[in-house]
């Protein structure tokens, strides 16, 4: 039988694991549970204000605005590129306009100096004819001094590209000669020129400088028959007027 004095109270477990505990449990993986400290974080942190949300749209609404997006950038990539191309195309023009002027001016110029040179050889001619004048009193001599200028502006003229035009005994055109007068004459004389007032004078081809002025000649049946369709009609201009 136990004495009172004997009997022993229950020992506490130690704290501490004894050789045996401890060189199980580090034989064992260690599992630490972090809920409770996500917990405790969740908890410490300030209430952050929720995100708003973005509209959401369909796929394809969200491609037709892409498109729409890209097909703004391309107009007006394309609406620069035409204003830039505009304007470069102006200032060309203005350009070729400026060098087609000049060029056309200088032309001329140049022209003109072709031209000028010969007369101006013809100038000399006559100022030479003025004072040989004034020192003879043979007029023949003077006369045939001026026929030689008048032939030498001549050949001066054919050298510049101008032709004379001296329609003597030929049909009258209206294109090239202007009627100073008309003349009755017989049938076979009739629309011919009689006689050359002033001669005309053409450049080139085509180009005419000045008509030659010239007398007409009309058969006389023509004349009347020109005369009474004329009087006709002044009677008809004044019944209706």
């Amino acid at each position: 039988m136990v004495r009172p004095d004997e009997v022993r109270e229950p020992e506490e477990p130690s704290a501490e694991p004894t050789v045996e505990e401890s060189v199980s449990d580090d034989s064992q993986p260690r599992v630490v549970d972090k809920r409770r400290f996500a917990r405790w974080l969740e908890e410490a942190a300030p209430a952050e204000a929720p995100a708003e949300e973005t509209p959401r749209y369909p796929t394809y609404v969200e491609e037709l605005q892409t498109r729409l997006r890209i097909s703004e950038e391309r107009m007006q990539a394309i609406e620069r590129a035409f204003q830039e191309a505009r304007e470069r195309m102006r200032a060309e023009i203005e350009a070729f306009r400026e060098r087609q002027t000049r060029m056309l001016e200088e032309r001329l110029e140049r022209r003109l100096a072709e031209i000028l040179g010969p007369v101006l050889e013809v100038l000399d001619e006559l100022q030479r004819a003025v004072r040989a004048a004034e020192q003879t009193e043979n007029a023949q001599a003077l006369l045939e001094g001026l026929r030689a200028i008048v032939a030498l502006f001549e050949r001066r003229l054919e050298q510049c590209g101008i032709t004379v035009i001296a329609p003597l005994h030929q049909p009258f055109d209206p294109s090239q000669h202007e009627a100073v007068e008309v003349l009755e004459v017989g049938p076979e004389q009739d629309g011919m020129i009689l006689e050359v007032v002033e001669p005309g004078y053409r450049l080139g081809e085509k180009t005419l400088i000045r008509p030659a002025r010239v007398r007409v000649g009309r058969a006389a049946e023509r004349v009347a028959r020109e005369s009474a369709t004329s009087a006709e009609a002044d009677e008809l201009r004044l019944e209706s007027g």
